[in-house]
């Protein structure tokens, strides 16, 4: 597990709009995931400031990936760039961490259990000198995703300094 999970808001669903919880920040998760420019300078402060908090030394960048094998998250694959202009980020433009087989979404239903996450992510870079990272990740609701990640990349010699995680479900 990492030094320390940094979790920056709650997330209340949606419910179809039913949900008297649902709030800014639930509301700039959504839109987050979906690569929405407001909400990615929304998170990309928040962001910055914990990271920094964290380490101002060089570290790698990891995401948890969609539940689709291939695909980039809209929402980390524009706020990561912005994030290299104000941080020391060695890898900016590729992820550590891939899905390699798809999982149903787990939004609406698919499974979250570990084993899951476990066989359907891999890190496919070996790290030689035990690099820190730091992994991001969306939203966290059982947290198996977060923690099948942290499993692979201290596998593969990564050093999992912190997690920083935009929203914890807590409805």
């Amino acid at each position: 597990m990492p030094t320390d999970i940094f979790v920056l808001s709650n997330y209340h669903s949606y419910k179809g709009g039913q949900n008297p919880n649902f709030d800014k920040s639930s509301s700039m998760l959504l839109d987050f995931k979906q690569g929405k420019y407001l909400a990615i300078e929304f998170w990309k402060a928040l962001v910055v400031d914990k990271i920094r908090a964290i380490t101002g030394e060089p570290f790698y960048i990891a995401t948890v990936p969609s539940s689709t094998a291939g695909k980039s998250h809209p929402g980390f694959q524009a706020l990561i760039p912005k994030l290299a202009q104000r941080l020391p980020i060695i890898n900016k433009d590729y992820n550590l961490i891939k899905r390699k087989s798809t999982i149903d979404k787990l939004a609406t239903g698919g499974n979250r259990s570990l084993s899951t996450h476990m066989s359907s992510l891999k890190v496919p870079h070996i790290s030689v000198e035990k690099a820190p990272v730091i992994l991001l990740d969306d939203v966290t609701t059982s947290g198996n995703s977060l923690k099948a990640a942290i499993t692979l990349l201290s596998h593969a010699r990564y050093n999992v300094i912190a997690a920083v995680i935009l929203g914890k479900t807590v409805d």
